[in-house]
């Protein structure tokens, strides 16, 4: 689990955004989707 996990990122091609939360930390990857919506679709509220 653990070194699939850092292969994942690691490996990603430059350019590509990566995000990590912590485990058990399901409110904050919450926040940070939506963060990133809006972050795409301008200034509309996302919830």
């Amino acid at each position: 689990m653990g070194l699939d996990a850092l292969l994942s990122i690691v490996q990603m091609p430059k350019g590509v955004p990566v995000a990590c939360v912590g485990i058990d930390s399901g409110e904050n990857a919450a926040l940070l989707a939506c963060r990133i919506l809006e972050t795409r679709r301008g200034r509309e509220k996302v919830f």
